[in-house]
Formats: C-alpha cells, sequence, structure tokens
C-alpha cells in the first residue's frame, strides 16, 4: 500500500523547535548603518553593540574613510540597543530602542542624549544601567530626550542654517557643510562626576585671544541632577566656520602623511636641520607659503631640535596623521605678535609604523591663493602654554600621606647661559613670568638653576631673588587637594612644602564653573626691563577632585609597589627621602585602568586616556651637594605604546645621573618617585605618582 508523505511547512518546523517569536514572526537579524562622525568622521574607529542585557552582541566594526559604517545585530538579541564608536581615545555613544533595520549615526548629539537617559549622567554607562533596570531608553524616552537636547542646540543650528533634524538618522555628507558644519563647531565635554556628571556644551566658533567662547553652556546631568539643560546663547554669523573647512584640514593631514612618506634624504637632503633645508614639494605645501621658514610657534621654529623636527628623522618614516579636528578660529588679530584674524586652530593625530601615536594641535591659515589650509603656527615670540593637570600622589611610605590634586601647568621652557635663563624661542633672558587666571588669581614663575621651566614662586609679590622668596621647584599649581583616606587633618601643602598649593583651596563646584575656553594672560618680565603679553588657553577646564576620583588609572602591581616600599630609605625627617635606583636600570610593572573592562567585553569610559610614558625623577651626585645632600635633579621619561605593562627605564648616556659613558645609573643616583604618565586626546594630564619622600603624618 502507497504511503503519503506530508511535508509540514517551514512554519510548522519553525514551532516545533521554538524560534518563533511573539506574534509568530520569525526572529531576523537586524541590519543597521549610519554614520560616526563628529563633524570629521571618525574613520577607523571601531563600532560595538549592546543588546538589553548589558552584553556585547556586535564587536569591532570599522568604520570607513568617510564616516560610514554598517552591521548586522543578530537574531534574537534584546532591544534597547547601546552603539558605542571607539577610536582609540575618544568614545561615543547612540541608542536604538526598537529591534526594527534602521539608522543609528553617532555623534556627540546622540552622545548627550544617551547622557541625558542615564541616571549617572555618564551615556557610558547606560549599558549597564539598561541592564540593571535603572535606566529606560524605549523608543518615546528616546525620542523626548532627544527633542529636549536639539531644543537647547537650537541656535546653533540656525547660525549654520540648517533645520531641526534627528541626530540619529539623518543622511548628511562629511563634507563640512550643513548638518556635518554643526557637528564641526559643537563640542560637547561629558565629565562624570559620582552620582552625576558635570557637561560643557561650547560653539566652537570665531573668538578673540583674549576672550572666551561667544556661546556656551553648563549644566549637570543624572537623576539626581537639579538644573534642566540650557538653551546656547545666540550664535553670530560672524564666527560661524567656512562651508567645506573639515574637508580642508583633512588634505593638511594628507599633505602631512605624503611628507612623511618620503625617505629623510628626499624630505631635507643627507644633512639638513633648518627650514631652508626642506625641499620635498609635499612638506613644503605643509606651511603657510609653501615655505617652512614663515612657521613660528612661541618663538620655535621648523628644525631638527624645535618643531616638526621629525621631518629630518630618518626614523620618522610613513608617519600617518588623520583624525582632524576644527577648534575654532580667530576672531581679531592678537595684540603685538600672535595669530591673525581668520587663523585657526586645528587637532590631528599622528601614529608612526609601530603604533606610537600622539594628539597634537598647530594654528592653520588660508591662503588666499590656493584655498589650502597651511600651518603658521601661533606666531608668538616666547614659549608658553598653559594645560589641566591632575595628580594622585601615592605615598611609598605612608598610605595615610597619599593625596589627589588637581590644577594646571602654566609656565614656559628655558634654557640657560652662562648662569642666566633665557626664554625657548626667543632667547631672551627673563626675570619672571606673571600669569593671570580667568578668574583673576595672578602667580608668579620664575628661573630656577637646573630647571628647563619655569616654577611657581611662593610669594608674587617678592622678587625672585628677593629675600624671603621661596621656590617650588614645580610649574603645577594645586588648586584643590584631597587625601585619598578622607580623614588625615592637615592639609598637603603643609606637608609637601616643596609643591606649589593656592593658599586656600577651591570647591569642587567653583572648579566645575570654570570655563574650558577662557584664556591665561602671560606677562614676561626680562632682563632688559622690556615685557610681552600673551595669551594661552587649557584644552579644557581642571577636574574637580570628585571627577578625578571617578577617572581610573594604572597602578603598579602589588609585587612591584612592595619592591618601592622595600627600597626606600628609613629617614624619619619630613620631606626627605628616595630609593635605591638600580645600576641597570629602574623597572616598572603595571595593570592598566580598564584592563579589567576590556577583557570582560565592557564599555570603558569616554574620558579614560590611553598610558603613554612612564617617568623617574631623583637626585644625583648623593654626598657632592650642600650638607652632603644632591649636586643635581633629574627626570627620565619614556614614552611607550599604550599596550604595554612593564617597562626598565635606562639611564640616557652622557646626563650626570650615569656613570660616564654608561647607560648604567650611577651609585650616588637615587629616585624620589616614579609616575605612571597617561595623557587625552584633550592634552589633560593624568598622573599616578609614587612618591619616595617621607611625610609625618
Amino acid at each position: 500500500m502507497a504511503k503519503n508523505w506530508i511535508f509540514p511547512s517551514l512554519a510548522a518546523v519553525a514551532v516545533a523547535v521554538g524560534i518563533v517569536a511573539c506574534g509568530g514572526e520569525v526572529p531576523r537579524a537586524i541590519a543597521i548603518d549610519g554614520i560616526a562622525a563628529t563633524g570629521a568622521p571618525m574613520a577607523s574607529a571601531s563600532v560595538s553593540v549592546f543588546d538589553a542585557t548589558g552584553s556585547m552582541v556586535v564587536e569591532g566594526v570599522t568604520v570607513g574613510a568617510d564616516g560610514k559604517y554598517s552591521l548586522s545585530i543578530p537574531a534574537g538579541k534584546v532591544a534597547p540597543y547601546v552603539f558605542v564608536v571607539d577610536d582609540g581615545v575618544d568614545k561615543l555613544v547612540s541608542i536604538l530602542g526598537s529591534s526594527n533595520s534602521t539608522t543609528v549615526n553617532i555623534n556627540q548629539i546622540t552622545d548627550l542624549v544617551a547622557a541625558k537617559l542615564s541616571p549617572s549622567g555618564n551615556p557610558l554607562s547606560l549599558s549597564s544601567e539598561i541592564a540593571t533596570g535603572s535606566a529606560t531608553a524605549t523608543t518615546s524616552a528616546i525620542t523626548s530626550a532627544s527633542s529636549v537636547v536639539q531644543t537647547a542646540l537650537q541656535p546653533l543650528f540656525t547660525a549654520v542654517n540648517v533645520s531641526s533634524f534627528d541626530p540619529f538618522s539623518v543622511k548628511f555628507a562629511t563634507n563640512g557643510t550643513g548638518v556635518d558644519k554643526a557637528l564641526d563647531m559643537l563640542d560637547i565635554k561629558i565629565t562624570p562626576a559620582g552620582t552625576t556628571s558635570n557637561v560643557e556644551v561650547t560653539v566652537k566658533g570665531a573668538m578673540d585671544e583674549d576672550k572666551g567662547a561667544n556661546s556656551s553652556s553648563q549644566f549637570a546631568l543624572g537623576a539626581t541632577a537639579t538644573t534642566a539643560i540650557p538653551a546656547l546663547p545666540a550664535v553670530s554669523a560672524g564666527d560661524v566656520v567656512a562651508d567645506g573647512t573639515s574637508p580642508l584640514i583633512k588634505n593638511l593631514l594628507d599633505k602631512m602623511t605624503a611628507c612623511y612618506a618620503l625617505p629623510k634624504v628626499d624630505r631635507v637632503g643627507a644633512t639638513g636641520t633648518t627650514a631652508a633645508h626642506v625641499v620635498a614639494t609635499p612638506c613644503k605645501e605643509i606651511f603657510i607659503g609653501q615655505n617652512p621658514a614663515n612657521y613660528k610657534n612661541g618663538g620655535s621654529l621648523v628644525s631638527s631640535t624645535q618643531h616638526f623636527s621629525g621631518i629630518f628623522n630618518t626614523a620618522a618614516l610613513n608617519v600617518v596623521f588623520d583624525r582632524p579636528q576644527y577648534f575654532g578660529a580667530v576672531k581679531t588679530d592678537a595684540p603685538g605678535n600672535g595669530p591673525k584674524a581668520g587663523d585657526m586652530l586645528i587637532g590631528y593625530r599622528w601614529v608612526d609604523t609601530v603604533g606610537n601615536y600622539q594628539y597634537e594641535r598647530s594654528m592653520v591659515r588660508k591662503n588666499a591663493t590656493n584655498g589650502r589650509l597651511e600651518v603658521v603656527g601661533n606666531q608668538y615670540l616666547h614659549d608658553g602654554g598653559v594645560g589641566s593637570y591632575a595628580q594622585k600622589r601615592t605615598n611609598v611610605r605612608s598610605d595615610a600621606m597619599s593625596y589627589y590634586s588637581v590644577g594646571y601647568t602654566p609656565g614656559a621652557f628655558v634654557y640657560w647661559t652662562a648662569g642666566v635663563a633665557k626664554v625657548v624661542g626667543s632667547g631672551k633672558a627673563i626675570t619672571d613670568l606673571k600669569v593671570t587666571s580667568p578668574k583673576g588669581n595672578v602667580s608668579m614663575l620664575c628661573p630656577l638653576s637646573g630647571y628647563s621651566f619655569l616654577v611657581f614662586a611662593k610669594d608674587p609679590t617678592i622678587a625672585c631673588n628677593g629675600v624671603g622668596q621661596l621656590l617650588s621647584g614645580t610649574n603645577f599649581v594645586r588648586l584643590r587637594s584631597e587625601y585619598v583616606n578622607n580623614t588625615t587633618s592637615t592639609h598637603p601643602r603643609m606637608k609637601d612644602t616643596t609643591l606649589a598649593f593656592v593658599s586656600t583651596d577651591f570647591t569642587d563646584a567653583e572648579l566645575e564653573d570654570q570655563i574650558s575656553t577662557k584664556p591665561w594672560t602671560f606677562v614676561y618680565n626680562f632682563a632688559d626691563n622690556t615685557t610681552a603679553t600673551q595669551y594661552h588657553r587649557p584644552a579644557r577646564r581642571a577636574y574637580s577632585i570628585r571627577e578625578f576620583k571617578a577617572l581610573p588609572l594604572p597602578t603598579l602591581t602589588t609585587a612591584r609597589l612592595d619592591a618601592l616600599k622595600t627600597s626606600a630609605s628609613t629617614t624619619t625627617t619630613s620631606g626627605k627621602g628616595y630609593g635605591d635606583l638600580p645600576a641597570s636600570g629602574f623597572q616598572l610593572d603595571w595593570q592598566g585602568a580598564y584592563d579589567d573592562l576590556i577583557a570582560a567585553k565592557k564599555p570603558v569610559p569616554a574620558n579614560a586616556a590611553p598610558m603613554t610614558a612612564v617617568r623617574i625623577f631623583g637626585g644625583s651626585g648623593l654626598g657632592a651637594g650642600a650638607g652632603g645632600g644632591f649636586s643635581g635633579s633629574f627626570e627620565d621619561r619614556v614614552s611607550i605604546r599604550s599596550t604595554l605593562r612593564s617597562f626598565t627605564i635606562t639611564c640616557p648616556s652622557g646626563d650626570p645621573q650615569c656613570t660616564s659613558g654608561t647607560t648604567q645609573y650611577a651609585a650616588t643616583s637615587k629616585v624620589s618617585g616614579t609616575d605612571l604618565y597617561s595623557r587625552s586626546s584633550e592634552g589633560v594630564e593624568y598622573v599616578n605618582f609614587y612618591s619616595m619622600t617621607y611625610l609625618a603624618p
């Protein structure tokens, strides 16, 4: 008897194996495309996706040169989805509230929307907060938060002549016009501070050298934040960057890459050392008027020993320049020497063939003849600058004396001739440098024999060499300090007396109220009784202590820290002490700040800074100095790749701390401290410093 074969439908098979979704639909992968850009495309960055459980469901999709990316979220994953784009330093977040195939852009506006949805105000915590149920990111919640953010940013959109747009789905080209120009001009800094995050929104428009940005706002986000997101002040049409600027910046970086692709002999000949020796067309075209001799930045020129020294270096081959950024323009000519109206500050990253990289900023000028952007420098005559600095000072001898400090590092580099300090760049003999902060606080920096930079004077009303004046030995002014254990009562300024502290600490709230774009005024007083004034801005304001505490730092391994403790001298004189310095070199072993998160495939904080250097500080010639002390001091610094977790610093042959003619440390050289140094793309320096100095509790 014949059998009738019955073939079940595919739907019936799906039911049998349990793969039908609610409603009877077969789960499908979700197709996503979008643009990852901050104006300039985040080329070569990677996009990862986290689902509602906090699990990474897509890892490391590469962004194209035009900022476009596409990916597929596997079937069966649960919305909402958090998208994180990571270029190795900077990270931005976007959100999708449904499981529909769609466009998901990632930019600083979507990042701010994510911060608005986060109960901590931290966009990179949103994934874990969704997973624990403390955050809601439904489609309607995302739309509502996006509407609030767009309303606050409307003055910028109006100035660049774009109507309201959905930052998550808008289609645009990364060509420096329309929506892309709005992103080019928009800087959003989100700084976690524990239970909330502090936000600073700035329109990167034209501004005068002695003034701050014309349109900015500050506020806090998080469940406990009490203020709404304020609207930006009106943006003047005259402050708006010209159409097509970001492609011009990229074209300049391409010229720089082309220059460094040439062998050194083709760039500057076999023995070239100055701007006049630069002969390769791609190298000459980097600089204003195609003439490297026109460049000047803080008095420094293009040469083998000053700026753009890589052009003269055989080893600096095939260095790539990327990550173009626009940071603003000069509105009117600076008084005296300095930038001219229309000059622009741009940013970029260089990467060498072994993976070392660093973020830099340069002043450029548009060539009226060919329309290209060319590097000109700030045209100031004297070296100078100011940066934000945050340090955890771990006391190897006593945990109770370990403390955090935050502040700024204003100053200038000097060199010494016949006992006279001269400013790098101009070469003028300097008496002192008066710096005035945006809040009107005046400090004085002085030359100190043996130091390559000016250091803070304890009393700005007394001449540098006056009776009763004390020099600190540092250009880091600590605006706020706080013990790690938060219980030691005596302020660190009373213990670490060689450092520079303000007389009364700023509060965290006062630090967080600062505006990043406000300039500092530098007045140079020279030995010939002439003066000069320059203006310098930090890339961002100083951190508060609570913000700094929220930022994990690389730390020495337990074994290495124990070795430091063992080697520390046993002096009980407060403010004294050192550790042994092995002749063969000083070994450091450490754990990365985010090794645990990376191993668990969790988002790393947006303000995470890669560790870029290791340093040791110490004294040389023990017994040859006054009272049997050291005859000199030294700092040995080595730049490293961020992936390293161990390194041995050897003595730079020829320096006083070395045994003559070798790379071995002399027996009379000792170490007073070592640090693990990180530097963000904004130029903020984060340091975990291990001090060998004894501080009496």
